[in-house]
């Protein structure tokens, strides 16, 4: 299969690691969320709305939230419908904590 016909889904973490890797450079974060925004816009990487929703909760007001928040539109992926979630959570459900207040993106990811 040809690898273009693949979409690489972002998770919340994927998405935070840019401040983690240059926790003092906005200018570098910018950079990479420049790479990143040029991949989703040839759509080739996407993510779920509940990683927008895990990042508003989490990272309000910096650079994560605002490049996932405001590219969210850009993508022609839509998410799963909630069938497709239920059978995700049926064969890998272990990786949502059942304690979270929140619905957790990951089967959304998966």
């Amino acid at each position: 299969m040809d690898p273009a016909a693949y979409i690489s889904v972002l998770d919340t973490s994927a998405i935070i690691s840019v401040k983690q890797l240059f926790p003092y450079s906005p200018q570098k974060q910018q950079v990479v969320f420049k790479a990143l925004t040029s991949l989703l816009d040839q759509g080739l990487i996407a993510y779920p709305k509940k990683v927008v929703e895990e990042l508003q909760r989490y990272a309000v007001e910096d650079l994560p939230f605002e490049w996932a928040n405001s590219n969210f539109t850009k993508m022609s992926l839509p998410d799963p419908p909630d069938s497709v979630v239920r059978e995700v959570m049926a064969k890998a459900g272990s990786v949502v904590d059942p304690n979270k207040q929140h619905e957790d993106g990951d089967p959304y990811v998966l």
